[in-house]
């Protein structure tokens, strides 16, 4: 595998990682994204991530030439991750969206009753977060946000695991390097969602 194969999995990892560890999902575009950040950025500590994606989820009638290209960012709203997506592409199909978002990366709050996707007019109060969290796998993601803030170069300094790429699997964890200074660094092994 050569280098750029080799970042491609990792920002592939990455993106999955973020995506899975979202306790919640809000249909906003920048616009909507930013009066959000500016109503609710005090009261809920909210940490931006500049790092999002886009991704083609489906096709209208299974017509290649007509793809749903949807994009998503990435905050940090009362310590815990939030997703924001929107449809970026020509062609538009909300229910694929949903249905897309409920089938690869489902979440629910309110006692198991309410699917954790709303839009920007109904963003999510500190409660609702909170129950997304523990509905699927509080210990998960604490542990989870344990391991994302092992990482740390003793070189530069590094502290993010944006910071960092993945390299292999030994017996006592993982080996990630620095992207900075190249140094290697051992962490232990991701936490697995299907262990929770």
């Amino acid at each position: 595998m050569n280098k750029t194969e080799n970042q491609i999995d990792q920002y592939a990892d990455e993106k999955e990682m973020k995506m899975k560890t979202s306790v919640f999902f809000i249909e906003a575009n920048s616009y909507e994204q930013l009066m959000l950040w500016k109503e609710f950025k005090k009261e809920t500590n909210w940490e931006e991530d500049g790092c999002g994606f886009t991704q083609v989820i489906g096709f209208i009638g299974g017509d290649e030439n007509m793809p749903v290209n949807v994009s998503f960012f990435f905050a940090k709203v009362w310590g815990k991750r939030i997703c924001f997506f929107d449809v970026c592409s020509r062609f538009s199909d909300s229910e694929m969206v949903m249905e897309w978002i409920k089938k690869n990366y489902p979440v629910k709050y309110d006692n198991l009753q309410r699917w954790a996707i709303k839009n920007a007019m109904n963003f999510p109060n500190e409660s609702d977060v909170t129950d997304a969290k523990n509905i699927i796998g509080k210990n998960y993601f604490d542990d989870l946000e344990k391991w994302e803030n092992s990482f740390y170069c003793n070189e530069c300094g590094c502290d993010k695991i944006t910071d960092f790429a993945y390299d292999r699997t030994v017996s006592n964890g993982e080996v990630w390097h620095c992207k900075h200074c190249k140094t290697e660094t051992n962490v232990s092994d991701k936490p697995n969602e299907d262990n929770y």
